[in-house]
């Protein structure tokens, strides 16, 4: 199966941009978040390593790139799986922010616009993720419950168990 999705368009997504500029992104894959994802677009986290989060009004509030993202698709000029030093070299405003221990990642932080921040991760000496956040004053979309679809047909169907659902 083709991925339709277009690479290239995502890594360009920056916060403050309209789910449309997702949509577009993603072609077929596109999903608008469900009731209860509180605002995250999470369609292909798994198959493509990209995940979003929408604010209230509809525009995109977060973004985060991380294995399997292709890592010949270029993120703000960072790959992923590039060495710090070439990282550092690449966007010279990086700064260390902080480390763990736990997984061995090193955090570094960037202000690249007015209204919002990019952070690299690495994982030992390698860039495994990169992410766009604007500031804590977002307002989202609320954690609402998961919707089912009514029940139909004879109880438990398929089954024979009526007790089967």
């Amino acid at each position: 199966m083709a991925n339709p999705v277009n690479f290239p368009a995502l890594a360009a997504l920056r916060p403050g941009e309209g789910s449309d500029a997702i949509s577009a992104a993603m072609g077929a894959r596109w999903r608008p978040p469900a009731p209860h994802d509180a605002g995250w677009v999470k369609a292909i986290t798994h198959t493509g390593g990209f995940v979003a989060r929408l604010d209230a009004t509809g525009h995109i509030a977060y973004v985060r790139f991380s294995p399997p993202f292709p890592a010949d698709v270029a993120i703000a000029g960072l790959k992923l799986g590039m060495s710090q030093a070439a990282a550092l070299a690449a966007v010279p405003k990086l700064k260390l922010g902080d480390r763990s221990s736990i997984a061995a990642a090193s955090r570094y932080f960037a202000d690249v616009s007015s209204h919002y921040r990019m952070v690299a991760e690495f994982h030992g000496d390698e860039l495994n993720s990169v992410w766009f956040f604007e500031g804590d004053d977002k307002v989202y979309p609320p954690k609402r419950p998961m919707v089912y679809p009514a029940a139909a047909g004879a109880p438990g169907a398929p089954f024979r168990d009526p007790n089967c659902k």
